[in-house]
């Protein structure tokens, strides 16, 4: 059994047509979602690209592996086995298409071959499949793993002509729906990005872009769907596709970006496909990030002893009737430290720094079935509930750690790293973050 997996990076389900996006945003994942196991309710539960990427490489959550931010001062620990060596321990030969050795030195730990198209400019769909292909025809016979990785639904957002979904006037001075988004501290990042788009008053055409985006790389997955049927090996390769984290586009004032423990950036996708070996289906039980690597070793007949907080899907994927999590626990770490615990019916949201926005509620209840869309906030008129949920994430916390320190509390005390972030661009435009905001008032 051949292994590719593909990670589209900061792609959200909901922006899926397979999902039930408006737009027809993903047409070739979805007539590839027909002949696969898709599942409709994949989380990522440690946000956002370090903590996931190293939580799906790993098959442990950030409590255990203690990445749960960028740039924080955790490392993996090298007794910790990850993905690549333990294929690459049993026979497989390993190769990535990535660039995230350039952020953390475990992520290139096993590979064989690794090559690194560069930067997120550099790093389109079309410079991943210009490495990727050749290696798969000179490397279709042997027993081997693949890691594509692919950027380009994170911003900046690049338009695409040809997959332009926006119908409006994008510099309209009547439109006002990037005030608010102007008036935050993290502005000052995306002024490069919004100065190449031009005059933009409308949110809604970088949410057309992000769109555009997912549409291009969607095309560009046909080349590799393709060419696995014309080397003979469509049916003996295990083809695993998700992404690290989806994106928010304004909701809860997060603007293009992906922090924030709603669904919007937690709900990501998962479609698996082994040739004709598991019967198209549409699973509904909740899964995880910390599901991949154990199924994928499961799949291979792989067995290792150290231990995975995450569990084989093969009973899911073989139609067998096996069972997703009854609750799924979420963290974050970046511009903003929050946990929360999603049931079916449920989401709690605490905080322990509000970083960037500061005036988000200390604690968030959401009815997912009456509110699918987070925009009610009902902790305080249900607070039996609220309190409920609360004792239990905190009950399971406490039994993750055993006694060591809580990551998300340790790298928000030392500081979060977007607020470090926020600072070196006021700096770079000889501001404070008050002076900043108190401009931004007058917007």
């Amino acid at each position: 059994m051949n292994i590719i997996f593909i990670a589209i990076d900061t792609l959200a389900a909901g922006h899926m047509s397979c999902y039930g996006y408006k737009r027809k945003t993903s047409p070739t994942l979805d007539r590839y979602a027909k002949k696969s196991v898709l599942f409709l309710n994949a989380f990522a539960p440690d946000i956002p690209t370090q903590p996931a990427y190293t939580t799906m490489f790993t098959g442990l959550r950030g409590l255990r592996h203690t990445i749960v931010s960028h740039d924080g001062r955790n490392a993996l620990d090298p007794s910790v086995p990850v993905l690549a060596e333990v294929l690459q321990d049993n026979g497989y030969l390993t190769a990535a298409v990535d660039n995230l050795k350039d952020m953390k030195p475990w992520f290139d730990r096993g590979y064989a071959e690794y090559y690194n198209p560069g930067g997120l400019q550099f790093a389109t769909a079309e410079k991943i499949n210009s490495l990727a292909i050749p290696w798969l025809k000179q490397n279709c016979r042997n027993k081997f793993y693949l890691f594509l990785h692919y950027w380009d639904p994170h911003t900046p957002y690049i338009p695409h002509p040809e997959y332009n979904y926006y119908k409006g006037k994008k510099d309209d001075p009547a439109n006002n729906s990037l005030k608010t988004f102007r008036t935050q501290m993290v502005y000052p990042f995306f002024e490069r990005w919004f100065k190449d788009l031009g005059n933009v008053s409308d949110a809604e055409y970088i949410t057309a872009l992000y769109d555009g985006e997912i549409n291009y790389v969607d095309s560009k997955m046909q080349e590799i769907f393709d060419l696995l049927e014309e080397l003979g090996i469509a049916e003996d390769t295990l083809v695993v596709i998700t992404s690290d984290h989806g994106e928010s586009m304004t909701e809860h004032n997060i603007y293009w970006d992906h922090h924030g423990l709603y669904e919007t950036t937690t709900h990501i996708p998962l479609i698996i496909r082994l040739g004709k070996k598991f019967k198209p289906a549409k699973i509904r039980e909740m899964v995880q990030h910390i599901d991949i690597m154990p199924t994928i070793l499961g799949l291979a007949g792989i067995k290792i002893k150290a231990r995975m907080d995450g569990m084989s899907l093969a009973p899911l994927l073989e139609g067998k009737g096996g069972k997703g999590y009854k609750e799924v626990y979420l963290n974050e770490c970046l511009y903003q430290a929050k946990v929360a615990m999603r049931t079916n019916d449920w989401k709690l949201i605490l905080a322990v720094d509000k970083g960037v926005h500061p005036d988000t509620p200390d604690r968030e209840l959401y009815s997912l079935k009456a509110d699918p869309e987070e925009k009610t906030n009902l902790a305080k008129k249900e607070k039996k509930k609220a309190d409920e949920m609360e004792n239990t994430l905190l009950k399971w916390r406490a039994s993750q750690l055993g006694g060591n320190p809580d990551p998300v509390k340790v790298e928000a005390g030392r500081g979060l790293p977007a607020i470090a972030w926020v600072d070196r661009a006021m700096k770079s435009i000889n501001m404070t973050r008050e002076e900043w905001l108190s401009r931004q008032k007058y917007v």
